[in-house]
């Protein structure tokens, strides 16, 4: 390993602007008419900020319940939800389509600046931390990934912050407090799968040290980030449990790369056709022959620093293979939890090319080394030639990710006079919906939803309202928001009546009325008395009060330990003193 580098203000300054231009140069294409919505996934997270948005700045409560997509669902227990992402008030304050292409652009120039700046610590020069960044923020999985709306798996910039406290010098407790901060994030953020194929790569570096060193802290300190990051997320991840427990994502696990595995994926340009399961962009992860030719002239040139980077990817290489063999490794991780949920192991290329990058930076300053009479300005030119040639293969991807708007063909016939009503919609146009207030039945999630078959649209047969009785009276929605309602009934049956609401039924909605609300052929109700009365629903998961407690004991610890620093400082001065 190089000796580390330390980092002026003014190098970190100059490296995080240039990285800025290069990104904005890269997503020239993508950033073509920022009203269009995405394609695809993109039309998931745009619908998912929309409900966030709305149950956050409309109503100013927490967003738990999503009454928008498929007849009601949880929403800050679904997985992909992120109202508790540090970019979240991005989506907020600002139009979707616009909002998550701009995340998308600090984040693959937050990759670039991450690993330029790993590349430095690691020892390597500017120009081979140069190409670091450009391979691990460039290559064609971030294109893929980009083209299909796949921002969950573009959270990697958090995740180089676990990679840098794990390896950085100095007490344990601020490096764990650090990166379990990172892993955190990246959870939050929406990238669950992200976060556990980083714990392997996590722990598959400090495994290497620990061997090399004899020691057993690597491993410590590294099963101290994983465990304290997800314990610090654990306000998402108990109720994405409890959500997931009711709608398992089952998965066969059976998952073939496509056609050459993952070193043809690596030479194969982004949106070339392959014979597999899935389309192009799953296996996307093109970085061309020098960067692979620059790794293997520093694993032959300087084995001691290319070797480690090298085996990581050599490892995720292997995951990403899928069920290629009775013992392959993803044939065990896939029944493991988050894992089983995962269909596709060829996302774990997406780690995969920042370790490569690394290797090819050694690479490159092996071979500057051996040819000293060579100037300096040449590797800097490879790291361009590489970038030029990413961007290029990128180009065609990216322009094609946001399409014209569809005709909003569902509001025919639909009162628009800002009440919540359930409508049949349209699965690509949900986003779209909810920002009128209407709810999507024919709906597209990637959780299996049981959905209720009484489920009715405004314009279909047999609507009777979003609340009615069954049993004579009358109703009035008194007040209405995402996850509470209000209604004023009138029970004028002498049995009493059963008030039912037009959404889905879930044992976590709590009414104050004598008796719990229960599961009316799969619709929401509550059972009344005769009388007048108002009655109130609210959706209120334990689970969500049960993860914050366990988040802010974890918080309590992470800060217990980031001041640990300051101790050991005062001890060591102490020392010296003496």
């Amino acid at each position: 390993m190089g000796q580390t580098t330390p980092l002026s203000r003014r190098e970190i300054a100059s490296a995080a602007f240039v990285t800025l231009a290069a990104t904005a140069l890269y997503l020239a294409p993508f950033a073509r008419g920022l009203h269009r919505p995405g394609r695809e996934d993109w039309q998931q997270w745009t619908f998912f900020e929309a409900a966030t948005r709305k149950a956050v700045v409309e109503h100013g409560e927490l967003p738990l319940w999503n009454p928008y997509a498929c007849g009601g669902m949880p929403l800050h227990a679904h997985p992909f939800t992120r109202a508790l992402a540090p970019l979240a008030p991005l989506h907020w304050l600002i139009d979707h389509p616009a909002s998550l292409r701009l995340e998308a652009f600090l984040l693959v120039a937050g990759i670039a600046l991450g690993a330029y700046l790993l590349g430095r610590r690691a020892g390597l020069s500017r120009a081979a931390s140069a190409l670091a960044g450009v391979v691990a923020a460039f290559a064609g999985t971030t294109a893929g990934r980009l083209h299909s709306g796949h921002l969950g798996l573009l959270q990697v910039p958090p995740l180089l912050l676990a990679v840098y406290a794990r390896r950085r010098a100095g007490p344990d407790g601020p490096a764990i407090a650090l990166g379990a901060a990172g892993i955190a994030v990246a959870i939050f953020s929406g990238g669950n799968f992200l976060a556990a194929a980083a714990a392997i790569a996590l722990g598959f570096e400090a495994l290497w040290d620990a061997a090399a060193k004899q020691s057993v802290r690597p491993l410590l300190r590294a099963a101290g980030i994983v465990a304290l990051g997800f314990a610090l997320a654990a306000i998402k991840i108990i109720p994405v449990v409890d959500f997931m427990r009711d709608y398992p994502r089952a998965t066969t696990g059976h998952d073939p790369f496509a056609r050459g595995g993952p070193l043809a994926a690596l030479l194969r340009l982004p949106g070339a056709v392959v014979e597999a399961p899935f389309l192009w962009h799953e296996y996307a992860a093109y970085v061309g022959a020098l960067p692979i030719l620059l790794a293997l002239a520093g694993l032959a040139l300087a084995p001691r620093r290319a070797a480690r980077p090298l085996a990581l990817v050599a490892l995720l290489a292997v995951i990403a293979a899928g069920d290629f063999a009775p013992l392959a490794p993803w044939a065990w991780l896939h029944r493991l939890p988050i894992f089983g949920a995962m269909r596709i192991p060829a996302r774990f290329l997406v780690l995969a090319v920042v370790p490569l990058g690394e290797a090819a930076g050694v690479g490159l300053d092996a071979l500057a080394a051996r040819l000293p009479r060579a100037p300096a300005r040449l590797a800097w030119l490879a790291a361009a030639a590489i970038f030029l040639d990413l961007g290029l293969a990128a180009r065609p991807a990216l322009g094609r990710a946001f399409v014209e708007p569809s005709p909003l063909f569902f509001l025919d016939g639909v009162p628009l006079d800002g009440a919540f009503r359930q409508v049949r919609g349209s699965p690509n146009l949900m986003a779209q919906a909810a920002e009128r207030n209407l709810g999507t039945l024919r709906c597209a999630d990637g959780v299996p939803i049981r959905r209720s078959e009484r489920l009715r649209g405004a314009t279909q047969r047999g609507y009777r309202g979003e609340v009615w009785l069954m049993g004579e009276g009358s109703v009035h929605v008194a007040r209405w928001s995402p996850s509470s309602l209000s209604v004023d009934v009138d029970v004028q049956a002498p049995r009493g009546a059963t008030l039912v609401v037009n959404q889905n039924f879930d044992h976590r909605w709590r009414a104050d009325t004598p008796h719990a609300p229960r599961d009316f052929e799969g619709l929401l109700a509550v059972p009344l008395p005769p009388g007048a009365r108002r009655v109130t629903l609210s959706y209120r998961p334990a689970s969500v009060a049960w993860g914050a407690a366990a988040s802010a004991l974890a918080l309590v610890f992470a800060l217990a330990l980031a001041r640990r620093r300051g101790h050991t400082t005062q001890a060591r001065s102490g020392r010296s003193a003496s």
